[in-house]
């Protein structure tokens, strides 16, 4: 029964499927669809998956959206192939692991992704922003934008002093586990201020959260070259926005 996972490395959560599957060799083919072409409206591609969103699984006649969803199927059922600590088999493991995932959808989630877009994918590369085309206006891009920042910036407080508190590691604990590379995904791609139009960029957004920086750097050596290779698509797009908008930062990525 072949396996298939539609990505797009210019999305979070795809990048973060990706690394884990390729972190543990898993037997899952890569198909890519390229958003900004619209192969995700696509006749063919909306065959697959009505919805047209990526990432998405298809596992023989089974079909599965949502990243969290799909790297918990994975986790469990490549037991073999994928360490426990991913997603614990004891219940009370795997519910830290569950907390932190809802947790992370209307917090990092909302906050990072909404305003990387309307501070940079809408405004500077052309996509589409979060408001609706007849609410448009510079004040409501500017009230979204706020908001993000706002969200995110309680996300980053409750990462430092919360997740990682008491000497961990990582957000469970002493090992990573699936939330801890859908939360990284999202802060990555926040790497991409540093070409805004307006606002604040990785450094200063990221300064005051040594935890959090500490975290992110150990996460992506423990699975490198893995997370190095997925982040080749968003490096090139930070550095190309950052040279339109010729903005000079500290971004060790570029």
């Amino acid at each position: 029964m072949s396996t298939t996972l539609y990505v797009d490395l210019m999305s979070q959560p795809s990048r973060a499927c990706l690394i884990f599957c390729r972190l543990h060799g898993l037997p899952v083919a890569e198909s890519v669809v390229n958003i900004k072409k619209g192969e995700h409206r696509s006749a063919a591609y909306r065959s697959i998956n009505p919805l047209g969103l990526v990432p998405f699984l298809v596992d023989g006649d089974f079909t599965l959206p949502e990243s969290a969803a799909i790297m918990a199927y994975l986790a469990q059922k490549h037991r073999g192939l994928v360490p426990d600590h991913w997603y614990p088999e004891d219940i009370r493991e795997r519910a830290k692991v569950d907390s932190l995932l809802h947790w992370w959808h209307t917090t990092v989630r909302f906050g990072a992704s909404s305003l990387v877009r309307e501070r940079v994918l809408a405004p500077v590369l052309g996509v589409p922003s979060l408001i609706p085309r007849e609410a448009f206006s510079t004040q409501a891009r500017d009230a979204v934008a706020a908001l993000a920042a706002g969200s995110l910036c309680s996300a980053l407080r409750v990462i430092e002093g919360h997740w990682l508190g008491q000497g961990r590691e990582f957000l469970a604990g002493g090992r990573p586990c699936l939330a801890d590379l859908l939360i990284a995904s999202d802060l990555e791609q926040l790497r991409m201020m540093d070409g805004a139009v307006e606002g604040p960029g990785w450094a200063e957004l990221m300064g005051p959260y040594e935890r959090v920086r500490g975290w992110l750097d150990r996460l992506e050596k423990y699975c490198m070259p893995h997370s190095r290779d997925v982040q080749r698509v968003l490096v090139a797009a930070t550095a190309k926005v950052v040279g339109m908008r010729g903005r000079s930062a500290l971004n060790p990525k570029l």
